[in-house]
């Protein structure tokens, strides 16, 4: 009898979690993109009618140089979208079945990489590194699941950030910081400033803080 019970219970606790899950991952709208990536219309008509590829990196460079951004495309020029006419945020793609941009699109690997990077590894400033935003196992984790351990397990969002704005190895970290004139907002701010991080060395980071 009491076996019976228990069978139950832990059905319907596993099934309400299912069924919370796999709703929330179908009905939950993605984030917006901030409106400061897109292209002023100035900016568009400048780009679509400058005559050679090099006249349209240098439109590029002059939009995106208040932006947080610190990856790149392939050939080294800022990451654009031609269809959604914007500057694409780190880690965003465009959906060809949404037909807009994602910010981080697609899902997280076990070293804080999506399956897109594994497969193309993303290019900074310095060149391509697969493990540019990878930061240690224990801090993915947390930067993904959040530093509440009673949620870990339940389906309601929990991970750091603002969907734009990624921490990197150390390596990187400084000499992309140096190349941007960005300043964060009071929001951004926030939403990054309870991510400390300290390093025992110049490629390593050791401790996610809160």
């Amino acid at each position: 009898m009491w076996q019976q019970v228990t069978y139950l219970v832990v059905y319907h606790i596993l099934f309400t979690m299912f069924m919370w899950s796999y709703f929330q991952t179908t009905f939950t709208k993605n984030d917006n993109i901030p409106d400061k990536f897109k292209l002023s219309i100035l900016a568009y008509e400048a780009l679509i009618e400058a005559d050679d590829e090099e006249l349209q990196r240098l439109i590029l460079e002059q939009n995106a140089k208040n932006l947080p951004n610190v990856n790149r495309s392939a050939n080294g020029s800022v990451r654009y979208c031609e269809k959604c006419r914007i500057i694409k945020p780190d880690r965003a793609h465009h959906c060809s079945v949404c037909e807009a941009c994602i910010l981080k699109m697609d899902h997280h690997l076990l070293h804080n990489r999506t399956t897109l990077e594994a497969l193309r590894a993303p290019v900074f400033r310095k060149g391509p590194d697969k493990q540019g935003f990878d930061l240690g196992k224990k801090n993915n984790f947390l930067e993904v699941f959040g530093p509440r351990i009673s949620l870990w397990l339940v389906p309601v969002r929990t991970s750091l950030g603002n969907g734009y704005i990624f921490p990197c190895r150390k390596k990187f970290e400084d000499s992309e910081l140096l190349l941007t004139t960005y300043n964060y907002t009071e929001d951004e701010e926030r939403s990054i400033g309870c991510i400390r991080w300290k390093r025992t060395n110049r490629n390593k980071v050791t401790e996610m803080v809160y």
